[in-house]
């Protein structure tokens, strides 16, 4: 007798996280949490971000242009940079030898 046993992908059932932070300040958490699966513990292989080209894998860094940056290991476990921001405002000044009309 000969018993063949096909393994299964089982899906795993994932909460979806949202995270809100203050300009320039960092942010870290766990992108598993709330996640569950029959077979075993969950981790995280690769990753994509919306709007930006390429697959990432754990562990790697993904710079978001005029955003930050995200790092995610296979633990879930990220941090999120975001990019530096100006808060000086540029303005226009008219100086009175500067006039264009005449």
């Amino acid at each position: 007798m000969n018993i063949n046993v096909t393994p299964v992908d089982d899906s795993f059932t994932d909460a979806s996280e949202t995270v809100t932070t203050a300009e320039d300040a960092p942010v870290t958490g766990s992108v598993l949490s709330g996640t569950s699966s029959v077979d075993g513990p969950v981790s995280v292989v690769n990753f994509t971000i919306e709007g930006v080209s390429g697959t990432f894998t754990a562990g790697q860094t993904a710079n978001i242009a005029n955003v930050g940056t995200l790092v995610i290991g296979a633990n879930g476990e990220y941090t999120f940079t975001p990019a530096r921001r100006s808060d000086r405002q540029h303005r226009q000044r008219r100086h009175p030898g500067d006039r264009s009309e005449r």
